[in-house]
């Protein structure tokens, strides 16, 4: 087996960087085409909405458990073997979800594929750590070009595979990456089981505490849109156990001696603001990746295909922020500036996406995109650069594990949220639309009259059938303008939040 260069020692060379890409990019390749491909997937697997964002909750709940894991299983089985059985099991969880015929069958898939998956993440930054020196800024540079490179990738394969195909394909094209992967990792993971004196201890009994916080705490934000005045009681009382079990652990964490994750250095102002400017942006990046297809293809009528490129145009935008970024750091060093101009491009694409209209074309919806994307690399990119400054080696270990574990929970929230609030604004609009096409408005009968003759003829229940599209059309299309509308009323806020702060200068 190659390892890694050693201080002193060449670079492995391309191999090692197409071992650190494909490494990284797998969960960010997989989810970003299931949050494309959501309406498709939902109606595949005979689901409501809820139910959808139920399973994006499932992957969440065992990606965290498994990376307060991460560092205990790979001082077990070597970091060789554990990415390896991580592999397998997401690759179990592909099949399984290419398979699905119903929600719960869905659900464990996505459960398998978040154990699995929540690896491939940290092992692609940790294996960036193993080259030392100035070598060490070719893998990183892979590493970064891989997250946008999926981002980038993912809505495109995504409309591909659905216009030439169906969904499961989104699963079934993801295991040659996978088998690549596994190949790669045999050559280049290092194979040294830690010694017994440096190993963690397991906590297995409190980390059930936390997958049952965490399920209790986002079940019940996902049936508060249907119980929340009838069994308002219930869901409180659930929020706050949830809430509880989570505390619970993490106060046992840190009077631990060995914890799983030390969260006591992890206290700092620096870190703790930036992770809250983490998840906020993770959470919008995933609402945004959720609900904008629905806007272009359901609620505009662009195709999916055409949908597909109009969302990897807003990643070839981070891209091209994220080289913006370095150019501009040579001139003027620092963060905030950084950060509040992304939340203004944030701010402002938002704002021109939600004075949308049926007839927008496909060029303007694009500019805006490719604008929007600047946002995750403007942002997103000073506060994780800024979070972990002047942090030794063990405490970046262990402030990296929770930035993932953030990032896990932005990521489930961010599409439970997006659903809720497409529902709730869909709601209102389809009843008052509906309103003006009621059989018992004259007006409307009247005009149904005159352009089928007779409202049971065949042409007019067609007519009809038309109309109740129609509805659901606009219905779409508006509940998504609310969202931008209230996405630029984040920004500002977070902004100002951001602007007043002195910690990130």
């Amino acid at each position: 087996m190659t390892q890694p260069a050693s201080p002193g020692e060449p670079l492995p060379g391309p191999l090692f960087l197409l071992f650190i890409a494909s490494l990284t990019c797998i969960e960010f390749l997989q989810n970003g085409m299931v949050n494309f491909s959501a309406s498709y997937i939902v109606g595949g697997i005979g689901a409501a909405p809820e139910e959808f964002s139920f399973a994006a909750m499932a992957y969440s709940v065992a990606a965290i458990l498994m990376l307060f894991k991460h560092r205990w299983l790979a001082e077990q089985l070597g970091y060789r073997d554990f990415a390896l059985v991580s592999l397998l099991v997401y690759a179990i969880g592909t099949v399984v979800c290419a398979l699905s015929a119903n929600v719960p069958e869905f659900v464990l898939g996505r459960v398998l594929q978040g154990a699995g998956g929540a690896t491939f993440f940290c092992a692609g930054r940790v294996m960036c750590n193993t080259v030392a020196g100035p070598g060490r800024l070719r893998p990183l540079l892979a590493f970064v070009i891989a997250l946008l490179g999926a981002s980038t990738l993912a809505p495109l394969l995504a409309g591909w595979l659905l216009d030439h195909g169906q969904w499961r394909d989104l699963f079934w094209s993801m295991l040659p990456v996978l088998a690549l992967v596994a190949v790669l990792c045999w050559r280049f993971m290092p194979t040294a089981v830690g010694s017994a004196d440096d190993k963690s201890q397991a906590h297995w009994g409190g980390l059930i505490w936390v997958v049952v916080g965490g399920i209790g705490l986002q079940y019940a934000l996902q049936r508060s849109r249907y119980d929340f005045f009838s069994e308002s009681g219930r869901l409180l009382a659930l929020s706050v156990a949830g809430a509880l079990c989570v505390l619970w652990f993490c106060r046992r964490q840190m009077g631990h001696a060995r914890p799983l994750i030390d969260y006591r250095p992890l206290f700092q102002a620096r870190f703790l603001i930036g992770m809250m400017c983490y998840f906020f942006g993770y959470l919008v990046v995933n609402a945004n990746g959720f609900i904008m297809p629905k806007l272009a293809h359901e609620g505009l009528g662009f195709t999916i295909l055409n949908t597909g490129g109009l969302a990897a145009l807003s990643s070839i935008g981070s891209l091209a922020g994220a080289l913006l970024h370095v150019t501009l750091l040579r001139i003027k060093a620092g963060f905030r500036v950084y950060m509040l101009s992304g939340l203004v491009i944030l701010a402002g694409s938002s704002a021109l996406m939600s004075r949308f209209s049926p007839d927008v074309t496909w060029a303007w919806f694009g500019v805006t995109m490719l604008l929007g994307g600047g946002f995750m690399s403007l942002f997103i990119g000073p506060v994780a650069q800024g979070a972990f400054m002047n942090m030794d080696e063990r405490t970046f270990s262990h402030a990296y594990q929770s930035k993932n574990v953030i990032r896990e929970l932005a990521s489930s929230f961010g599409i439970t949220l997006a659903t809720l609030f497409l529902q709730s604004r869909g709601a209102v609009h389809y009843s008052r639309l509906s309103e003006n096409f009621s059989l018992f408005n004259p007006l409307y009968r009247q005009q149904v009259e005159q352009l089928d003759g007779i409202l049971h003829d065949p042409g007019g229940q067609m007519a009809l059938g038309v109309l109740a599209r129609s509805v659901d059309r606009q219905s779409m299309l508006m509940s998504c303008l609310d969202y931008y509308q209230l996405l630029v009323v984040m920004a500002v806020i977070v902004g100002l939040i951001v602007y007043r702060q002195r910690v990130y200068n």
